[in-house]
This record gives structure tokens, C-alpha cells and sequence, in this order.
């Protein structure tokens, strides 16, 4: 039987400088890879995010391979290429020490988004810092019909502001 757990963040003794953690147990995997998903050995990371408990130890594997999901993400691949929707493998670990599970993401992934980093911050620029219309910027960075360009607003521009402000968005 699997458990979600939540850890307040910092609370990891040792934590690699390369990787970057949010509290929910994702990874923002930075290494060097040619094709995405890496394979499984690259993307194992060295300890579990909520015991503590190393990879590897002992002779054996302690975080197993727990198999690849697709995650979507939208927005742009380059800042001069259009909006586009695809779906890229997430790597998933499971600690058999405390069931944990890990799951190994893109680096411009941000937690519980469908747009991308990539995706995000140039929106905000034009919006937010040189008044550019909500349904302009929407227009660069998203791929679904314009059925709904015609709208007032954007609210994902709303709460992507909101969220910088209160608890960081990227952070």
C-alpha cells in the first residue's frame, strides 16, 4: 500500500547541489542527457527525499525504479518557435525503506503547471512589467485554439503573478 507525504522543505540532510527538490518529492533532473527520459541509473537520486536513506548501500539498490509516466507541458520549446503541447516521460522511484515515491522531471518543469518555465517567465515579462494585453502574450505561449483569445483575461497570468508573490513560483 502506497502513502503520500508531504515534508516540510530543508528538513534533507546532505542535499546534492544539482538537484533541485520541491516538498511533494519531485526532482528537477539538470545532468546532461541526450535523449529524454535519462535511463534509470542516471536519473536514481542518491537518497530518498523523506528518510534520508542512500540509493545505494550494502550491496544493494535501496530507491527502485518504480517505471515512466507522461507528464504534458505546454509552451514553447525555443522563444522563437510557436506554442506546443507535448506529452515527456517522468522517471518514477519508490524508497523501500519508507515508500516514498520520486519522480524525476525535466528541468524546466515546475511543480503542479501544465506550461513550462519556459513557458512561464516570458509571459509574466510583457504582462506585468510592459502592460502587453493578456490575450497577446496568451497567443505566444499557448497551443490550444483561440477559441478563448477573445476572452478579457488570462487568469493563469493572475495566479502565476500571485504565486511569485506569496510562496515563489520557481522556488
Amino acid at each position: 500500500m502506497r502513502r503520500r507525504c508531504g515534508v516540510t522543505s530543508g528538513a534533507f540532510p546532505g542535499k546534492p547541489l544539482e538537484e533541485v527538490r520541491d516538498v511533494q518529492g519531485v526532482v528537477l533532473f539538470v545532468g546532461e542527457v541526450n535523449i529524454w527520459p535519462p535511463s534509470v541509473d542516471a536519473a536514481r537520486p542518491p537518497f530518498c527525499w523523506r528518510c534520508g536513506q542512500l540509493a545505494r548501500g550494502g550491496g544493494r539498490k535501496h530507491i527502485h525504479g518504480n517505471g515512466k509516466r507522461r507528464r504534458l507541458a505546454r509552451g514553447p520549446p525555443d522563444p522563437c518557435e510557436p506554442a506546443e503541447a507535448r506529452r515527456r516521460f517522468c522517471r518514477r522511484f519508490e524508497c523501500q525503506s519508507c515508500e516514498a515515491v520520486v519522480i524525476v522531471v525535466p528541468a524546466d518543469t515546475v511543480p503542479r503547471r501544465h506550461f513550462t518555465g519556459a513557458a512561464i517567465a516570458p509571459s509574466l515579462a510583457p504582462w506585468g512589467l510592459c502592460g502587453q494585453s493578456a490575450a497577446g502574450v496568451r497567443r505566444r505561449v499557448d497551443d490550444r485554439s483561440p477559441r478563448g483569445f477573445g476572452a478579457p483575461g488570462w487568469r493563469s497570468l493572475v495566479r502565476w503573478a500571485g504565486r511569485i508573490g506569496r510562496d515563489g513560483l520557481f522556488a
